[in-house]
């Protein structure tokens, strides 16, 4: 059991007590052969993230039901991270007032990131959680890219390698791949890999 899952576990109880506290609603592990995407939208494929202290390996991703009832639940904002052994590398914010469970990962919803460049201004050819998908070609998701140019010149911020790609930047052993660029935004030359997702909520409660 790592640090980071033992402090998700803890912040979840924290959360239900107080409100505008970060409450983790999914947990997803890199290379274990589950996709994010199907996972995010589908609570059988997953763990029920409050019964993470009984959970061994990073076999499935983890899930809360509050992701099912994402307006019911007043959800204001949300926080995406990604981790690379316990320490976070990536985070971004979204306001996700009057949004649902899919559409507040976009440009307009962005507020805050990590990425020095990224904004709600800047041009972008992908930017949102359905990303880029070509069936047996590209498994692109939670994708945030910025332009394509024949694989070895494509840009972006952010993404989630779910299957074999036809770009070599995007050829794994193993899926899914947690992706992101650093100072530079080619995905050749500039990108890095996390191995946690975690995506938190801000509820108003009542």
């Amino acid at each position: 059991m790592t640090k980071l899952l033992l402090f998700l576990c803890v912040l979840s109880f924290v959360s239900t007590v107080h409100s505008k506290v970060w409450f983790p609603v999914f947990v997803a592990f890199e290379k274990n052969g589950q996709s994010v995407y199907d996972s995010w939208r589908t609570p059988s494929m997953c763990n029920e993230l409050l019964a993470i202290l009984k959970t061994t390996g990073r076999g499935k991703h983890l899930r809360n039901h509050v992701i099912d009832h994402w307006t019911e639940m007043n959800v204001n904002m949300v926080k995406v991270e990604l981790y690379q052994k316990n320490a976070q590398v990536v985070w971004m914010t979204f306001n996700a007032k009057n949004s649902n469970n899919l559409n507040w990962f976009s440009k307009k919803n962005l507020y805050r990131s990590s990425f020095w460049d990224l904004s709600r201004w800047r041009t972008t050819n992908f930017f949102s959680a359905e990303g880029h998908f070509i069936e047996n070609h590209v498994t692109r998701r939670f994708f945030i890219n910025e332009k394509y140019d024949s694989c070895p010149g494509d840009s972006g911020w952010f993404c989630i390698e779910e299957k074999h790609d036809v770009c070599k930047w995007g050829q794994f052993s193993r899926y899914p791949v947690f992706m992101y660029t650093k100072q530079g935004r080619n995905w050749t030359t500039d990108a890095s890999t996390a191995d946690t997702l975690v995506i938190s909520v801000s509820m108003d409660l009542k």
